[in-house]
Order: C-alpha cells, then structure tokens, then sequence
C-alpha cells in the first residue's frame, strides 16, 4: 500500500462529474421503469388483465415477442385515448351530453 501522501488525489470536479453521471443514470432507469410499466398497464386495460395474461402465457413459444405484443397493445390503448380526447374537443357539445364543452352558451 502506498503511503498516504503519495496516493493519487481526485478533484473535487470528477467527484461531482460521477455524481451528476450517477443522477443522470438514476433518473433515466426510473424513468424507464415507469415507461414499461405504464405500458404493461395500457395493454392490459386495452384487453383486459385475463387476456393479458393468456397472451402472454402463449408466447413461450417466442419469447421475444412478449415486448412486441405488449408494445403494440399499449400503443392502441394511448393512441385511443389520444382520439377520444381529440374527438370530445372536436365533437359540438350536446345537450344532455355528459362531456359538454366549458365554453358552450347553455352550460
């Protein structure tokens, strides 16, 4: 072992370099984590959780095709979502509608 004044010294900048790294990495795993998640959630909602799982029961046969499945399921459950939105806006509101838009003279 190297006495203690001849061992290297890191500057405090490379310190702070990996911690700000480390954050960095942190943050995105979360991120990701939630990205699957959310995706696991939309495509079961999408089908419902039974049918969920039956899908992915079957793909033992090809494993590689569970992010594929799930994915694609997840994307048409936010693309709906996406349209329904888009359509209430669209849509005039009408009366008695349960989705009446905020700025109709009657309501």
């Amino acid at each position: 072992m190297l006495p203690a004044s001849t061992q290297p010294q890191l500057g405090s900048h490379r310190d702070s370099h990996s911690r700000r790294i480390q954050e960095f990495l942190t943050g995105a795993w979360w991120k990701l984590n939630d990205l699957a998640a959310a995706m696991y959630i939309g495509a079961a909602s999408l089908i419902g959780f039974e049918a969920l799982a039956l899908i992915l029961v079957f793909t033992t046969a090809w494993p590689i095709a569970i992010p594929i499945v799930v994915g694609i399921l997840s994307l048409l459950f936010f693309a709906r979502r996406f349209l329904v939105r888009v359509w209430r806006r669209l849509l005039p509101a009408q009366s008695g509608s349960r989705y009446r838009l905020r700025d109709s003279p009657d309501g």
